[in-house]
């Protein structure tokens, strides 16, 4: 069985993704996971800076807590993120993170100026001028603080007796935020001065985009993660994991119950841990007890699910009206850019976003997407080794591709509805193009698995009975529609017999979608046919006569004798 790409234009770096040495039976065990996120849950904000910050774009993101991520699930994704295309090449075509889920699971602005600045230096001296404070030997080094210095330095202070005082410790909260949860490396327990210049003016911070700066910072990690001589990933990994809960079936968790206590007479149609009109999405898994069917099964078995899902396991459009009537109106403040194809810009990070590619994701039906190119050479570009200078001008082009956004849009098409066709035009074309299964041939559970020695991987074996049964139902489906008329019973019962076992086949995996199926207009009886039956009849009744005039001379006999 051949995984896939037939045509290796557009995956042309599938030689080095993690796809292929997992293919080829080398076992990657699951990425290790880079955050500070646990202790952002225990840093207590003074109520004078969380006030100043409900004020502003970060208001949902303060209210979040520590959720436990899911290497396995997040690893899988990987295995299916394409560099080529920035998206997940799934069974029935591509899906992605877009600006969309960023506004409406974090409620950060999507519009404003990019994410970036300078790399000059002097990180001492802006510390002590916009935080106030000078950090040790220890906590410093180069432009990485440490969260703890922070953390220890800025928690829960009573006293700020003047406004420069609750401006540091505004900073420093934000700062800390970037580190733990928006903007994590894969340190762990660090934050990038770099961020810190953009926190200066703080009537200006809602000019800036930063729901586009962590897109970047997504797609940058993702990327950086496929490779196959990666073994951890860092970056805004909360956002992929309440993406992938939002859409995808696999993995996700039942809200069991609220941890947040319920006002007698106050409704609340997003759970109680949502506060209405004033939250993101993304507030909805937090603060709860989550019960979980496939979590913790291991990478091998979220791998394998993966490979076998289908259509109706994804939902296209988790933000119905009925939802975001009940958000933050920050969700959807910027919707016009949603769909911008545009370079996404973090400092060194430019990543671009192809809206075009997932269309169904808008409610648009999906055509062949035009080629993009996220360049190579900007994803070699990275902060090792401290380097100096602007940011602004080594990517100023691409800073004025995101300035002039607007002019290129994704227009809305064909509403979509329904789940695609196997014939559809797009479905062809991406089949040709896709990895089309990550799990080989061979894959077992092996020791590491203890708990799921007993799973065995069937994807493969589901993508050949897929495809046997496609190919089955359209032979016997046009010869049936082209069977002459004088064809005998016997033979078109059995045709058809094959046409509705593969049929039931695909219904009953769930891929019924893919074939156009129409009841067929049953052929004429053939007069052979009627002949046959008639003389049959005939011959039928001459034995039976025959028969029964014998048996009755028998019966004669004996009484004769």
């Amino acid at each position: 069985m051949d995984p896939g790409p037939d045509d290796g234009k557009i995956l042309h770096l599938q030689s080095t993704h993690r796809s292929q040495a997992i293919w080829e039976g080398e076992e990657l065990k699951p990425l290790t996971l880079r955050g500070h996120m646990k202790a952002f849950k225990a840093f207590k904000v003074p109520e004078a800076v969380l006030t100043y910050v409900n004020n502003t774009q970060f208001r949902g993101i303060t209210r979040f807590c520590y959720v436990p991520l899911d290497a396995d699930l997040i690893t899988a994704l990987v295995e299916r993120w394409r560099q080529e295309t920035h998206t997940f090449h799934l069974p029935f075509g591509e899906a992605t993170v877009t600006l969309q889920d960023v506004a409406m699971l974090f409620g950060l602005r999507i519009s404003g100026r990019p994410v970036t600045g300078s790399s000059e230096g002097g990180w001492l001296n802006l510390c002590v001028r916009l935080l106030g404070a000078t950090p040790s030997i220890k906590a410093i080094k180069g432009s990485k603080l440490k969260l703890t210095w922070l953390h220890d330095n800025f928690q829960n202070v009573a006293n700020i007796n003047s406004q420069y005082q609750l401006h540091c410790h505004l900073r420093a909260y934000l700062l800390y935020l970037f580190g733990a949860l928006l903007f994590p490396d894969k340190s762990g327990s660090t934050v990038s001065l770099i961020y810190l210049p953009l926190l200066e003016n703080l009537d200006q911070i809602d000019d800036i985009s930063w729901g586009s700066g962590v897109l970047a910072c997504l797609y940058r990690n993702l990327c950086k993660a496929t490779k196959v001589d990666c073994f951890e990933i860092a970056g805004p990994l909360l956002l992929l994991q309440l993406w992938s809960w939002e859409r995808v079936s696999i993995g996700r968790p039942d809200i069991v119950r609220s941890r947040v206590s319920r006002q007698a007479g106050v409704a609340y149609p997003l759970g109680s841990q949502v506060l209405t009109g004033l939250d993101p999405l993304g507030c909805k898994w937090l603060r709860v007890q989550r019960g979980f069917k496939d979590h913790r099964l291991g990478l091998v078995v979220i791998r394998d699910l993966l490979d076998k899902m289908v259509e109706l396991q994804f939902v296209w459009q988790p933000y119905t009206p009925s939802v975001v009537q009940h958000l933050s109106p920050i969700c959807v403040q910027d919707q016009a850019e949603w769909t911008v194809i545009a370079p996404l810009i973090c400092f060194e990070m430019v990543e671009w976003h192809f809206p075009n590619r997932c269309t169904r994701q808008f409610g648009w039906q999906q055509m062949i997407p035009e080629m993009g190119n996220t360049c190579t050479r900007l994803h070699g570009i990275s902060r090792k080794g401290d380097w100096s200078g602007s940011y602004e001008t080594m990517h100023q082009e691409s800073i004025a591709k995101w300035e002039n956004r607007m002019s290129n849009i994704v227009e809305p098409g064909l509403p979509f509805c329904g789940l695609m066709n196997f014939e559809d035009e797009y479905f062809e074309w991406y089949n040709a193009i896709t990895r089309r299964i990550i799990t080989p041939l061979s894959q077992t559970v092996n020791d590491d698995y203890e708990d799921h020695h007993y799973y065995y991987p069937t994807a493969a074996d589901f993508q050949i009975l897929t495809q046997t049964s496609m190919v089955t139902y359209n032979t016997t489906q046009e010869m049936i529609s082209n069977m002459p008329d004088d064809i005998p019973l016997a033979q078109y019962a059995m045709i058809e017999k094959m046409r509705n076992m593969s049929l039931n086949s695909l219904v009953n995996t769930g891929q019924g979608h893919l074939i156009n199926y129409q009841e067929p207009r049953p052929p004429s009886p053939p007069r052979y046919d009627f002949r046959h039956l008639a003389h049959r009849q005939q011959v039928m009744t001459q034995e039976t006569e025959e028969a029964e005039s014998s048996q009755r001379t028998r019966k004669k006999g004996k009484k004769r004798n």
